[in-house]
């Protein structure tokens, strides 16, 4: 359930952002400049945005988007959490083998993204373009910016964009717990799956509980 959830975070960060970049005075239409790009092509963009994501790529992540620097470190922190998920599920994979696909389920490998979005439905306007994914709760928002297809991570509701720029710090806290816990099971210290993820709960738990603890209260 956790995978499906990361799954539609993702394409919901994509209707979240900016297109960077304005086309110079004798730069050519949008419509011109997007009939020259070649069927496919704002899918083959997507494949690269969702392996770099999975893989917790966050330097090649900033590169595919669109968006200003908040947004950026949104989905930045969103990488490094599927990269953390993906080394923890590694990791657990190589220790327990078949009996660690409930980890697994954590994490969407590179694989993965490239099979869900090569199968997406592309619809292309203008600069812009919209795929469409079986699973994922909301399309895949691009723009064409200087002759590139990068997610636009201006494309979602207002208050949508403001909601994850706010959960940018809690993605990447789960996803250093995450590395945590894969370097603990990799020095031996957990002997069962269910080991690994009631470790996986509790810290993240204790760490969301003292985030909270901490946070500044107004007096009426």
């Amino acid at each position: 359930m956790l995978r499906h959830v990361m799954l539609a975070a993702m394409g919901l960060f994509a209707a979240v952002g900016v297109a960077v970049g304005q086309p110079a005075a004798t730069a050519p239409s949008a419509g011109a400049r997007a009939a020259t790009m070649p069927a496919g092509s704002a899918v083959k963009a997507a494949v690269e945005y969702g392996r770099a994501v999975a893989a917790g790529d966050v330097a090649r992540v900033r590169r595919l988007v669109a968006g200003n620097d908040a947004q950026k470190q949104s989905i930045e922190a969103m990488a490094s959490m599927m990269g953390g998920m993906k080394q923890l599920a590694d990791a657990a994979n190589a220790k327990f083998g078949d009996n660690a696909k409930e980890l697994g389920a954590l994490a969407s490998s590179p694989d993965d993204m490239t099979k869900l979005w090569e199968a997406a439905e592309e619809k292309v306007e203008g600069d812009t373009a919209t795929l469409t994914a079986r699973g994922v709760r909301e399309p895949l928002r691009m723009k064409l910016v200087e002759g590139r297809w990068l997610v636009d991570l201006n494309a979602g509701p207002e208050q949508q964009r403001a909601d994850f720029i706010k959960g940018a710090p809690h993605f990447k806290v789960m996803g250093d717990i995450a590395r945590q816990v894969a370097g603990d099971l990799g020095q031996g210290r957990y002997k069962s799956v269910e080991e690994v993820r009631t470790a996986l709960e509790q810290r993240m738990t204790a760490t969301i509980a003292g985030a909270s603890s901490t946070r500044p209260t107004t007096r009426p």
